[in-house]
C-alpha cells in the first residue's frame, strides 16, 4: 500500500467490474492481508502442520515474481527497488524456517513446552 494509486490502477485492470475508489482499494489490501494472516496464525497458535505448506504455497508467487523482477532488471541492466527485494527475501526466509529441525520439534509437540524444561 506504499502507492495507492499505482494498486488502484492495477486493480481496475485486473477486476473491471468494480469500480475502484481509494476506500475500496484500501479495503481490498486490508481484506487480503486478513486472508495471508489466517495460516500464519495456524501455524503460530495451533502448529497446524497443513498451514505450513499453506503459507509455501502463498510465498511461491513472491519467490517467482522476485526472480522474474531479478531477470527484467538483469536484462535491462537497472537495480532492484531494496524495499522489494528486503520484504521479499525476509519472507523466503520466514518460510524456510518453518522446515528447520526446531521447527519439525515444534510441529509434533503442538507447540507445547517441553515438561523436561521445566524440571
Amino acid at each position: 500500500m506504499l502507492n495507492l494509486p499505482e494498486q488502484q490502477f492495477y486493480l481496475q485492470q485486473l477486476i473491471p467490474a468494480v469500480t475502484w475508489s481509494r476506500d475500496t482499494t484500501i479495503i481490498w489490501q486490508s481484506a487480503w492481508l486478513s486472508i495471508a494472516l489466517i495460516p500464519i496464525a495456524m501455524v503460530w497458535v495451533a502448529a497446524i502442520r497443513f498451514a505450513r505448506w499453506m503459507v509455501t504455497l502463498m510465498a511461491l508467487p513472491k519467490a517467482l515474481g522476485l526472480v522474474q523482477v531479478a531477470i527484467t532488471n538483469i536484462a535491462t541492466f537497472t537495480v532492484l527497488d531494496p524495499l522489494v527485494t528486503s520484504s521479499a527475501l525476509l519472507s523466503l526466509f520466514a518460510v524456510a524456517t518453518l522446515f528447520t529441525p526446531a521447527s519439525h520439534r515444534w510441529f509434533r509437540d503442538k507447540g507445547g513446552d517441553d515438561p523436561a524444561v521445566f524440571e
